[in-house]
């Protein structure tokens, strides 16, 4: 044992503890977000909170009432999701999963009228449908994926009996395309979107006028990086 550690001896015998010094300390150092400075690895993108005022009544109305149209007209979708309107002013279109569909009271004002609307909600819809397409098994792909929808093949809708042709056609289509083979392309959104507009009464044709209010929000995801960040502690009032 050396001197210094004799010197101290007598403390610890007194105090029956460690000096300040010697104790694990409770207090938290803030590492910087890059502690390597410009240098060193990429910085881990920040996500700005921002708030927004709730969507105005009339803005969710429309939205939900266009949403719920559109479902009812396409029940080949297979799913419902929640169509939530968040009032933020910049054009933003977005979903989680196959739950919940936002889009912006921004990007809803930016709609002149109901069937752009619509369209830009369809394409939403069909993006959905297809990243859902793509990551399912074969075997659980939606049969409306097989064959490629709105492809008739025969007399479908002949009801006085087995139509041969549709049989003989769909046989054909299994050979090629045989259901234990992984990777099956997913449905094409752009085509999927052109086939909702028409169920719900809308023209095909509406889609390539809001294809530039589409690129734009694809430029805008605060919104989105926002809300699909990872979940933090909340702070309540502090």
């Amino acid at each position: 044992m050396n001197a210094r550690a004799l010197l101290l001896l007598p403390a610890l015998l007194t105090t029956g503890c460690l000096p300040e010094s010697f104790s694990r300390s409770d207090k938290v150092e803030r590492v910087p977000v890059n502690p390597f400075g410009g240098g060193g690895p990429a910085a881990a993108e920040t996500v700005k909170q921002a708030n927004y005022a709730p969507a105005p009544a009339e803005l969710s109305q429309r939205v939900d009432f266009i949403g719920r149209k559109l479902i009812a007209a396409n029940p080949q979708i297979a799913m419902r999701p929640y169509f939530a309107t968040a009032g933020s002013p910049t054009p933003e279109i977005f979903h989680q999963g196959t739950n919940t569909l936002w889009i912006t009271s921004g990007m809803v004002q930016q709609c002149k009228t109901e069937a752009q609307l619509a369209a830009v909600m369809s394409y939403e819809l069909a993006r959905m449908v297809s990243e859902r397409e793509a990551k399912a098994s074969p075997t659980s792909r939606n049969p409306e994926g097989l064959p490629p929808p709105e492809v008739p093949i025969g007399q479908t809708g002949n009801m006085s009996g087995q139509d041969m042709t549709h049989q003989a056609e769909l046989g054909r289509y299994e050979r090629a395309h045989p259901r234990a083979r992984r990777g099956w392309p997913a449905p094409d959104p752009q085509l999927l979107a052109r086939i909702y507009l028409e169920k719900a009464g809308y023209a095909k044709a509406e889609l390539d006028g809001v294809q530039p209010l589409l690129q734009t929000a694809d430029r805008n995801y605060v919104l989105e990086k926002q809300m699909k960040a990872p979940q933090t502690q909340p702070n309540w009032g502090q």
